[in-house]
């Protein structure tokens, strides 16, 4: 999604920052799969998420690696990995409900994050913003405040 961490083109600077995190100890990394129910895309972010993930190794081979939200947990198991991420699954919220799940919360949240991005990189969930120029953006995450 390359909204927030990251860009997967620069594996020399993630190796770098793997590689010189000495007062920190880095136990996992994940990427996010930005179009989930869409086969072709989701397998290509695997595809480049796995490249890294065989050179990390190379640096730390105690990391853990993850990608897999509920929904692409649920369509594609054999990119669970070694952690799935099943927030929304939790919440009653996929994007393919073929296990009819219901849901439970409202979402509240603020700004906790602001970053540049670059002409041309896909932001959110499906892919529905491209950047027709730099620019700044602002990572909002959702909690949940009330069960219902």
């Amino acid at each position: 999604m390359e909204d927030i961490g990251f860009i997967y083109k620069n594996d020399s600077e993630i190796l770098e920052a793997v590689k010189s995190s000495e007062q920190l100890k880095i136990t996992g990394i994940y990427t996010h799969f930005s179009k989930s129910i869409n086969f072709k895309w989701t397998h290509i972010q695997f595809e480049r998420f796995t490249n890294l993930i065989s050179k990390i190794k190379e640096i730390n081979n105690e990391v853990i690696f993850h990608c897999s939200s509920s929904t692409a947990a649920l369509l594609y198991p054999e990119m669970n990995l070694d952690a799935v991420r099943l927030g929304s699954c939790i919440q009653g919220r996929v994007l393919k409900n073929h296990l009819e799940l219901k849901k439970i919360g409202n979402f509240k949240s603020e700004i906790v994050t602001i970053k540049e991005i670059e002409k041309g990189y896909n932001i959110s969930y499906g892919n529905k913003f491209k950047a027709k120029k730099n620019m700044k953006i602002a990572v909002i995450p959702v909690r949940i405040y009330g069960w219902t």
